[in-house]
């Protein structure tokens, strides 16, 4: 279709987002609309082709779609892990052992900030395992749940699409691979990558607004009228409960899957390297085996608390129940996405905002900046930053070639920017289910408490490509970012300060 009607569903589907906070219904509303667009007004064939879909995500072209059956399982999987691990007591014993190490709010968002640009691997991977290791010190130190979301999904993917040892990061040296090799250029992708990130605004900015709003404590809009907020259905924790019983299970999570990246990347690559091995690794095989193990482990464990009769048996369908039921709206909303997604690919809502950048007329100078923002809109209206990079990468270097060839890298810095940023704030995108689902808060609290920070660092980001794009200097957009920032932080403590002390003298 490749129209201005293409843009039509993720429009209607943020309107209903904001209107009715419902976000399930959002996305249906919105499929089916798509279905109807497509099928041009026939309802039954509208409903087959939604059916179809569904399908589809599971088994298509005569194969199952391994790869969705693995993230999903990975994520009641999580929720099983998570239900027992709180049930054993250990979410509650490294609580407090780690309480009386982090006093304060803000030791404990810097410590949840520095997991989170620790576990590089995958973003889906980070935010659990983040999640689970952060939370109970998040809520010994009553934070909220959804500051956890914002930290750790500000943190695992700018991290991850910086980083070249990451999923992201092979995905888009693969990228890079097809769009030299297709303009007969010369460059090596692996540095290309890594020249690219060094002018990656947004990832950078985000990365740097995150641990500034976490050793300063600065909430902004809706995150400060946030309560701490439980991730389990009031599962009953045993008091006995060891921290081993928490610490052990997410090693062998964290162990299992990245053992299982490097074999499965090993198997799949020709010429084995360290960059090959996570190109070619099977990720979603290797969260699932992951998980798996460290449920198994669990599951020890309260065998281990049956025979010391600090458990009962009776109890385990039920936490297994709750610990699934957690994770649910996740499972409903990423099928829903992905159902989405396929519609959205079919009406071409991609191919026309692509489209109306290769129409537009303007010095070199400004094209960075316009990338951002279109790549921006695309990610935020289809959610998905990885389908954005497909599609944009090698039309900026299209763009590129044909006028500046010196900016090329700098329009690709553009496009991962705004990849990233329309990701963050879109309520469809799987990141931002995943997000919430790991921190334990809901999809539309995210959004709402995330997205103030986003659009700061989206700001500051449009103005770093406009400076660079004028300068053709990298220094003068760094200088910049730490400047705003500074003031950023500067300003928010300055209005923090008299309601504290307001609070005190009332106190």
């Amino acid at each position: 279709m490749d129209s201005i009607i293409s843009i039509i569903p993720p429009i209607v589907i943020i309107t209903l987002v904001i209107m009715t906070r419902k976000i399930v219904l959002s996305l249906g509303a919105g499929i089916l609309l798509s279905a109807i667009l497509i099928e041009q007004g026939h309802l039954l064939k509208s409903i087959e082709n939604v059916l179809l879909a569904v399908i589809h995500v599971f088994y298509s072209d005569g194969t199952w779609n391994n790869g969705n059956l693995y993230v999903l399982s990975f994520l009641l999987l999580l929720g099983i892990l998570t239900a027992v691990i709180s049930t054993l007591g250990g979410n509650r014993a490294f609580g407090m052992w780690i309480g009386k190490k982090i006093h304060t709010k803000r030791g404990a968002q810097l410590m949840t900030a520095t997991c989170g640009i620790s576990l590089f691997p995958d973003d889906v991977f980070n935010m659990f395992v983040t999640s689970q290791v952060a939370g109970p010190v998040i809520d010994h130190a009553k934070v909220p749940r959804t500051k956890l979301a914002y930290i750790i999904h500000s943190t695992s993917d700018p991290t991850c699409v910086l980083c070249p040892l990451s999923s992201w990061g092979a995905y888009i040296i693969a990228i890079l691979t097809t769009i030299f090799a297709s303009l007969q250029l010369g460059e090596n992708p692996l540095m290309a990558f890594m020249i690219i990130a060094t002018t990656n605004f947004y990832a950078i900015s985000t990365l740097l607004f995150v641990f500034s709003s976490a050793a300063f404590d600065i909430n902004i809009g809706r995150m400060k009228q946030q309560t701490k907020q439980l991730p389990t259905d009031h599962i009953k924790s045993n008091p006995n409960g060891s921290i081993w019983e928490l610490v052990i299970p997410i090693a062998l999570l964290a162990g299992g899957a990245i053992s299982s990246m490097i074999v499965t990347g090993y198997r799949n690559s020709e010429t084995p390297s360290i960059v090959s091995i996570f190109a070619n690794s099977e990720v979603s095989f290797s969260l699932v085996t992951g998980a798996v193990i460290a449920v198994l482990a669990s599951f020890a464990f309260y065998a281990r608390q049956l025979k010391k009769q600090q458990q009962n048996i009776k109890q385990l369908p039920s936490t297994l129940k709750k610990g699934m039921k957690t994770t649910l709206p996740a499972v409903e909303i990423l099928l829903y996405a992905w159902v989405l997604s396929d519609f959205i690919g079919q009406l071409g809502t991609g191919n026309f905002l692509a489209g109306l950048m290769e129409e537009i007329t303007l010095p070199t100078a400004f094209l960075p900046f316009l990338l951002f923002l279109l790549t921006g809109a695309m990610a935020f209206a289809t959610g998905t930053s990885w389908g954005t990079f497909a599609v944009m990468l090698p039309i900026a270097a299209q763009i590129a070639q044909a006028s500046d060839p010196g900016m090329m890298f700098y329009m690709m810095s553009a496009v991962l920017s705004g990849s990233l940023f329309g990701d963050h704030c879109s309520p469809v995108s799987d990141t931002t289910t995943v997000a919430s689902a790991a921190a334990g808060c809901t999809q539309i609290e995210h959004v709402a408490t995330q997205l103030p920070y986003a659009l700061i660092c989206a700001g500051i980001t449009a103005c770093s490509f406009l400076l660079l794009g004028l300068t053709q200097l990298k220094s003068i957009p760094y200088v910049f970012i730490v400047v705003i920032i500074s003031c950023l932080i500067f300003y928010f403590r300055n209005r923090k300060k008299p309601i504290e002390e307001t609070t005190a003298n009332i106190a």
